[in-house]
């Protein structure tokens, strides 16, 4: 339950229009824990995740949260 409403709430954060919000939402993906409960609920988070990094792609303003939005989504298909 936590896991999902963390999950939402990074959701929210990668599409903030503020940069320094959007870039620090992204540095979670650096913790190895985080990386491996979002592994472990794949199915859940994803469904919660990815249509957020898509707006992102398509919408956000700043170049370097679109750069890493597809590092993200690159990340994600691999685990």
């Amino acid at each position: 339950m936590c896991l999902l409403i963390a999950e939402k709430i990074f959701s929210f954060s990668v599409q903030h229009g503020l940069l320094q919000v959007a870039k620090r939402a992204f540095f979670l993906w650096n913790n190895d824990h985080i990386v491996n409960l979002i592994a472990h609920n794949r199915q859940v988070i994803l469904s919660i995740i990815f249509p957020a990094l898509d707006r992102n792609v398509q919408s956000h303003w700043n170049p370097a949260v679109i750069n890493l939005t597809h590092n993200i989504k690159q990340l994600i298909l691999i685990c």
